[in-house]
């Protein structure tokens, strides 16, 4: 119903369109979805604090993006381990079943947080292995 609005000729939409249209060099991507689940940190931040985003969208394999959605939720190195890091606040997943991606909505309280937690998925051990081979075959491209 959002972008609906956004189709209506009238003052406000020509006002943004003038304003906001030279500054973008295409359509910008946008699409609902529903959150399947949220995981939230132990961490509240103060009222007006800032604080690190992430977007991580990851290709599936067609017909996977149930059992990728599972593996996420359930395998104890998917989104068990993610919200365990230091400097975690929250994480939403939705599915997007037109790109069949895995959609990740991250929030943490620096970027650097995220940095060093990506950095802990780059290790050598059992762990990561185990990770990498049940969610590996999932991934498109």
């Amino acid at each position: 119903a959002y972008m609906a609005t956004r189709a209506v000729d009238n003052a406000a939409n020509t006002s943004w369109n003038e304003n906001f249209g030279p500054l973008v060099s295409g359509a910008p991507r946008m699409v609902a979805m529903d959150c399947l689940e949220n995981y939230a940190g132990p961490v509240v931040l103060a009222k007006g604090a800032n604080y690190g985003v992430t977007l991580v969208e990851v290709p599936i394999i067609e017909g996977k993006l149930d059992e990728a959605f599972k593996v996420f939720t359930e395998h104890a190195m998917g989104l068990a381990y993610t919200s365990s890091r230091p400097g975690f606040l929250n994480l939403d997943i939705a599915l997007d079943a037109e790109k069949n991606s895995v959609i990740l909505f991250e929030r943490w309280e620096k970027k650097a947080d995220w940095t060093a937690y990506m950095a802990t998925r780059a290790v050598d051990n059992a762990a990561n292995t185990s990770w990498n081979e049940t969610f590996g075959p999932l991934v498109s491209g």
